[in-house]
Parts: structure tokens; sequence; C-alpha cells
């Protein structure tokens, strides 16, 4: 997923870095990566062909370029187990899964991936591998005492409106309170478990993102540095193509802590924490550090949420409500532009609530 929205590779050519990228064969695509690299940065770019390198320029170049990963699993797993020796000269490689597809597609362009990765780290050495992935906030993780007590903060501190919706739609499964769940280990530790799965989401997107999961403490048990940090939600093109996701997105800063970003600033910060990553020999990556509280708490440990990991009420059940306040943020403003002050607001926020109502309605018709 070397084009992925999310990913590090504007960061990477940026900095000079040799990148070794794998994505869908889209000449578009090629054009953009190929051209960035060799027009606007001091990096190199290699890359997977159907047919072999003879001088090509231009659009014949681009229209040979990239190999589908779920269809070329095998041909690409054996390009990247000879690309990396020859090019990296037993130096450390980084190899990230950025790629995602809709539906069960994304379980499976996940299992192509961790197949080519797990290719590459056996035949290479695990001790010369460093594994990145981007996991999601909405994941069940455990998490350190401060942040659950944060939750309970947020929760008791939380505007009247709030406490008056889950009183309200609580029966109803709606603005259910987050409740982490206190556990005890065998070595009398405390933990959390917060559950942060949202179900809207679907089956798939929770598997393939567990699929990360597992293939991150394997790698580690097995010597690789592996840089797993939770991401923020961002309103990348392909979660909001989804238009109850955009208005949910829209509607969320209303339950503190929570913030939505754009791409830009959650690419820069996880580029900056891959750095920390392979370059810090104390960050929690480097498998030799010790994990307190065990392997599971290394996966929520150092997290990127933007406040998710720290919401008041289970975000899968905040979501209809965001979108609701979203759509009656943006008719309340069309409105107050036609009626003016005093009772005309009164009546345009009325307006605005059966509008958003009906907008909520509509989106999911």
């Amino acid at each position: 997923g070397a084009g992925s929205a999310m990913g590090p590779f504007q960061m990477l050519k940026e900095l000079g870095a040799h990148i070794i990228a794998v994505d869908i064969d889209s000449p578009k695509l090629w054009k953009r990566l190929i051209e960035e690299v060799k027009y606007n940065s001091a990096g190199d770019i290699s890359f997977p062909m159907k047919v072999p390198y003879t001088g090509q320029e231009g659009q014949a170049l681009y229209e040979q370029c990239g190999a589908n990963m779920i269809t070329d699993t095998p041909a690409v797993r054996n390009w990247m187990m000879e690309a990396v020796p020859e090019l990296c000269q037993g130096k450390r490689v980084t190899m990230g899964a950025y790629a995602y597809l809709d539906s069960e597609w994304h379980v499976r362009v996940n299992l192509a991936c961790d197949a080519i990765m797990s290719g590459v780290m056996d035949s290479y050495g695990a001790d010369k591998v460093a594994l990145h992935y981007l996991p999601t906030p909405t994941d069940a993780y455990v998490i350190p005492e401060p942040a659950a007590h944060a939750i309970k903060y947020h929760h008791d501190t939380a505007p009247m409106w709030q406490k008056g919706l889950e009183v309200a739609l609580g029966p109803m499964g709606r603005m259910v309170p987050n409740k982490p769940e206190l556990l005890k280990r065998d070595d009398g530790q405390d933990v959390y478990i917060m559950d942060g799965l949202v179900e809207t989401q679907g089956p798939n997107y929770a598997l393939a993102k567990r699929i990360q999961q597992w293939r991150a403490i394997l790698a580690r048990q097995q010597g690789a540095r592996v840089c797993f940090h939770v991401a923020p939600a961002t309103a990348t093109q392909s979660v909001i193509h989804n238009k109850l996701f955009a208005a949910a997105y829209g509607g969320s800063h209303y339950f503190k802590p929570v913030e939505i970003f754009y791409q830009e600033f959650s690419s820069a910060v996880c580029g900056a924490l891959l750095i920390n990553d392979i370059k810090n020999p104390t960050s929690c990556s480097n498998p030799d550090v010790e994990i307190k509280h065990g392997i599971m708490a290394w996966l929520g440990k150092k997290a990127f949420h933007g406040g998710f990991l720290r919401v008041p009420y289970k975000f899968s059940t905040i979501g209809e409500v965001a979108a609701i306040i979203f759509y009656w943020n943006q008719a309340k403003a069309n409105f107050s532009k036609f009626l003016g002050t005093g009772t005309g607001k009164a009546a345009a926020g009325t307006m605005a609530l059966a509008v958003a109502y009906f907008s909520y309605n509509l989106t999911l018709a």
C-alpha cells in the first residue's frame, strides 16, 4: 500500500529514503509515486514490474508497474525476498502494511501483506527486519491505569445534555458509559481492558486488524522490531466516502477528548513515531526492551489515539448521536441565515433538529 493516504511515503521520500514500493498496478498511481521521487526527492524508489525493465519511460513504464497483492501474492513475495537482500545489503529493512479495501477484501489484502512480510522476515532474518503497522483506535486494548481514570473523569464531567441522552438512550444501547474492565494478572498486576470495537465497521475490519496484532506479537517474539502505535481516527477519503462515518466524524469532537485529524497531520506524527521506533534503542519496538504488564499491554502502549482510548462513552454507541449533531449544526446554520435572531433562532433550531433526523435516516437508507 505504498500510495496509502496514511502511509509514510511522503515523509520517506522527503528524507531521501530508498523506498521499496508495492501497490496495485494503476498507471495513474505509479505516475504519481515515481515522479514525486524523481522530481521532488533525494531518495530512490524500487518497485515490481510485469515485464523486465528495458529502459521504458513515461506512460510505457507506468503501465508495467505494480502488482495485485491479492492475486499475485506468491510472485510479490518472491520478488520481495530477492529484492530486499540485494537492495539492503544486510542492513535493516522496514516493511509497513498500509493497504486498505472495503468488506472482506480488507481481510484478503491483509493476509497477502502478512504472507509477503513474514516471507521476507523468514528469509532475510528477523533481527534485520522491522515491521510497521497503523492499528485502529476502534479496537479492544489493554490501557494504562491513568487512561482508565481519565475515562471516569471525562464521564463525571460530561455536559448535562450528554448525561440526559445517556438516561434516555442507554436502554436502547446508545450513549453507554465506557467502563474498562479491571483484571488481575497471574503475577498480581492490575490491567484494564477497554472494548473500543465499533460494530458498524463490521467483522471483516476487526479480523483484518486482529491479523496485524497476531503478526506483531509473533514477530516481536522472533526478534524483529515492531512499530505498533495506535493511529488516530483520520478523515481520509477511504473513510469519509461513507456518508454516515463522515457525519459521525463531523460530530465526534463534542465528546471530549475525541479529535478527528486530517491525514497530513496524522501521517506526520505517525512518521515521527516510526523513526523513533527504528532508531531509539529504548523504544518499546525493540524486542530486547522489557514490557510491563505483558505483551498485550504493548499493543496499546504510546498510542496516538486522538482521545479514543479515553472517551467517556463507548464509541460504538455515540456514532449515531454524533452524526445527528453534525446534521443539526449544519441545518441550524442554514436556517439561522434566514430566520434572524430571538424567536427565529429557536424556530431554526427546531427545524434543524427535524432536518438532522431526516438527513440521518436518509443516510442510513
